[in-house]
């Protein structure tokens, strides 16, 4: 009998298990790259796609929306100040007089939506907020209403927007759980990768319970670094690995990754990794030759959603009937300098949205794609200084929404505008009223009409939307 020594026989286990294991990982990664580059599924039934454009920081309506005529043109002009929009510059939404009898104008520098909503692409949804209930000032200010928590705070109002559960601890996302129940479906024809892709990094709105979002980049999908560009320092064509460092040390990471590990932690961590290494296969090849002609601009909110433009494009690729984005446009946090920092936004958000709904147009999917906007909340109608240079806002509660697509029934103001009169009516305020309005539409009621739209019905609406039985319009109208 040979009798071979103890450190001999475990450095030939050693190597034999790391040649086992890298070949057999090698196999499964040329077997993903194979799946991904022969996946098409041609033509999708019943595609549609929800966009959530969320506008960090409060973003301030008043001038975004803002009367042309009528009573809250008066309120408007004693309330506003400094920051007032002459009315004789608003693009104007006339004829139309909305429920107020008032008529409403866009703010100058969206020229390119006004377009949209003149030919029913884009409606406005008046004074959404977070609500437990619905609420007036009467039961407000009698603390007759249980409220939102921590009214008129950045963090805990974007939490609960993207929740739609004021009332309770945040666990799931109602984007995250729209995803939840069409995640079966979504899988019927094989799709390999996550309904919901966030262009903004982690996010509460897409939190679900068996699913979450995947993170892409304005470039694609986030690889592992220090590989080269599409792993080309560490892969050959054929996916195997180089002979190089990189190539050595990809294949020592994934051994490593696919090892078993009793501890759950590590083994969480592990199955994340991995399915974000396929998934970056999966999406790099699914994006490969795919391009869009439209022109976005060069701004991080137009390369967001240009990027989402593309992943709409690669569907069929992908194999997905439904598909979730989240992008975000920063900075509504004006508290200083409003006019000039307002208007450079919304000119950013003009141009983007507007290049995205052509390119929604140019790829024939603009009646199976809706947009969306989404906010902390609205701000004072009052200003906070007298200087008009430094002027800003701070924070309020009802905010106007948009929703852009074919499928919108647009050219139309949804909702009910409040009063705009400070102390009024609408004005959370009793002493100094600032112009805080208490939302007249709930978050639950305008994301149920999406949602409705998307194909959540029947019971399911409740599961996505618990507290929506506790207000009375499940479904606002504005779509299709």
């Amino acid at each position: 009998m040979h009798i071979i020594s103890r450190r001999r026989f475990l450095k030939q286990s050693a190597c034999t298990l790391l040649t086992s294991s890298a070949v057999m990982n090698t196999l499964f990664h040329l077997k993903g790259i194979g799946s991904a580059l022969a996946a098409n599924c041609g033509p999708i039934p019943d595609y549609k796609s929800l966009v959530c454009v969320f506008m960090r920081g409060g973003n301030d309506t008043h001038n975004w929306l803002a009367p042309v005529s009528g009573a809250n043109r008066t309120h408007y002009d004693d309330g506003r100040g400094v920051l007032a929009l002459p009315s004789a510059g608003l693009l104007s939404l006339a004829p139309l007089t909305y429920s107020d009898g008032s008529t409403y104008g866009l703010n100058p520098v969206l020229s390119s939506l006004k377009p949209l909503f003149d030919s029913g692409a884009l409606a406005m949804v008046a004074n959404v907020g977070t609500l437990v209930v619905p609420t007036t000032k009467t039961l407000y200010t009698a603390n007759g209403v249980p409220l939102p928590a921590q009214l008129f705070s950045h963090s805990d109002q974007q939490i609960q927007w993207q929740s739609s559960l004021p009332d309770q601890s945040f666990t799931t996302g109602w984007g995250g759980r729209m995803a939840d129940l069409l995640v079966a479906a979504n899988n019927d024809l094989g799709a390999q990768i996550s309904i919901s892709m966030t262009l903004a990094g982690l996010n509460n709105y897409q939190v679900g319970v068996a699913t979450a979002p995947y993170a892409v980049s304005t470039a694609g999908s986030i690889p592992l670094s220090g590989y080269g560009t599409a792993y080309a320092n560490a892969l050959n064509g054929d996916g195997s690995y180089k002979t190089n460092n990189q190539g050595a040390r990809l294949r020592a990471f994934r051994d490593l990754m696919a090892m078993g590990n009793p501890n759950l932690m590590q083994g969480a961590y592990a199955s994340v990794v991995n399915r974000a290494y396929d998934a970056d296969q999966l999406l790099t090849a699914a994006l490969t030759g795919i391009t869009v002609a439209t022109a976005f601009p060069p701004s991080l909110l137009g390369g967001q959603l240009g990027m989402v433009a593309k992943l709409i494009a690669a569907r069929e690729h992908l194999c997905q009937k439904r598909q979730i984005f989240f992008v975000v446009l920063d900075g509504f946090d004006t508290h200083d300098n409003q006019a000039a920092t307002h208007d450079a936004l919304l000119a950013d958000l003009n141009s983007s949205l507007a290049a995205f709904y052509t390119a929604t147009v140019e790829l024939g999917v603009q009646n199976q794609v809706t947009t969306f906007g989404a906010s902390d909340f609205s701000r004072t109608l009052t200003p906070n200084k007298s200087d008009p240079t430094t002027a800003g806002s701070d924070h309020a509660w009802g905010t106007h929404m948009f929703v852009m697509g074919g499928a919108v029934k647009g050219g139309d103001i949804y909702g009910q505008v409040p009063s705009l009169q400070v102390n009024g009516p609408d004005d959370v305020n009793t002493t100094s009223g600032r112009g805080r309005y208490i939302p007249t539409t709930s978050v639950d009621e305008y994301a149920a009409t999406l949602a409705k739209w998307f194909g959540v019905t029947g019971p399911d609406l409740a599961t996505v939307f618990p507290n929506l039985s506790r207000f009375p319009n499940p479904d606002l109208g504005f779509m299709l």
